[in-house]
């Protein structure tokens, strides 16, 4: 394998793929080359043929998560299926060692409650202990269980404190079950602490900006985003998010038109920032345009958020009857949000 490890240092390709195949019609059930030709096919794209070498032959960890890995990033369901039916075959001893893998291809599959059992059975001082309890967290929020997820956040949070890396974890998890049960302010207070290590993480500094802005903490939410444009002036998530948040706002228009026209020009067919361009012609009064550019936002993602943008833009254009419409089917997708349930009083549910 040496001499394929060196010719792909060298950047032949082609010679390092023809001296491992020579290595495994030598040594066809060889673990370790079998692991890397299956990694270079995988790379290549040629993700069945990959599978189809890792599934032949002896087995190990190594061959287990990287089937695994190999399966996931190709959506190959049917390989991770099989991969999850054969590992929860495994003599209890060896299947124990696997119950991270075996969650994870539980999730994978859709299968949350088998993957809360798989997760809760890894043992917290285990390599993948901390990151288990990670995902037990999120899938017990998943399934509705939001009370003992935040619990289990906070427990995670107190217990790491002294461990950055996992304390960063911890926080963002506490921050992001929050944000999903729209309890901005404790969210924010999250975001603040996973920063305490790492001030310019500026995925984090965004993340709190979003918050802010959802809290209704307008200013906050700017300098949020101002400081990650700054810092990334390319970021065109954080264009999109200080122009839409200035329109939003009613503030410097303007500046929202040119951020916006930015993100708009790198990314034509996002839904958001086709959101925020469209939620801005009508912040300026050129309600026609609005209603077109949010219908193609609505095509895009059919959203709460957007389908109250673009209902209040039909109203404004006197089409009262499709604003109507349009909200009606915002509401079914999330009767909770804030907009639609604003607009729905305004002019009758």
């Amino acid at each position: 394998m040496w001499q394929a490890q060196l010719q792909q240092a060298d950047g032949d390709r082609v010679g390092a793929a023809a001296s491992l195949q020579a290595g495994l019609r030598r040594h066809p059930r060889d673990i370790p080359l079998r692991l890397v030709r299956a990694a270079r096919l995988a790379d290549g794209g040629a993700s069945v043929a990959a599978l189809r070498l890792l599934d032949t032959g002896p087995q190990n960890h190594d061959t287990y998560a990287l089937r695994a890995a190999i399966a996931a990033r190709a959506r190959q369901q049917p390989a991770l299926r099989t991969l999850y039916a054969e590992l929860a075959r495994l003599p209890a001893a060896q299947r124990d060692g696997e119950a991270y893998l075996l969650g994870q291809l539980a999730e994978w599959l859709g299968q949350s409650r088998a993957a809360l059992r798989w997760y809760a059975a890894v043992p917290a001082d285990a390599e993948h202990g901390f990151a288990a309890d990670i995902r037990r967290a999120v899938l017990l929020d998943r399934i509705g269980q939001t009370a003992p997820a935040r619990a289990l956040a906070d427990e995670l949070a107190e217990e790491s404190f002294e461990d950055p890396r996992h304390y960063r974890q911890a926080s963002v998890l506490q921050a992001e079950l929050a944000q999903r049960a729209r309890d901005y302010p404790r969210a924010i207070a999250a975001y603040n602490r996973a920063l305490l290590f790492d001030p310019d993480a500026w995925d984090l500094v965004y993340a709190r900006g979003v918050a802010a802005a959802e809290a209704g903490q307008t200013d906050a939410a700017l300098r949020d985003f101002h400081r990650v444009l700054a810092a990334q002036p390319d970021n065109v998530d954080a264009m999109n998010a200080l122009g839409f948040t200035l329109a939003d706002a009613d503030r410097d228009l303007p500046e929202a038109k040119t951020l916006l026209a930015r993100a708009l020009a790198a990314r034509p067919d996002d839904a958001a920032i086709n959101d925020s361009w469209g939620w801005l012609q009508y912040r300026l009064g050129d309600y026609a345009a609005a209603v077109t550019v949010l219908r193609k936002a609505w095509r895009l993602q059919a959203s709460a958020a957007i389908g109250a943008h673009l209902a209040h833009a039909l109203l404004a254009s006197g089409a009262r009857a499709q604003a109507r419409q349009i909200l009606d089917a915002a509401w079914r997708i999330d009767p909770h949000s804030r907009s639609v349930q604003a607009l729905r009083g305004q002019i009758g549910s």
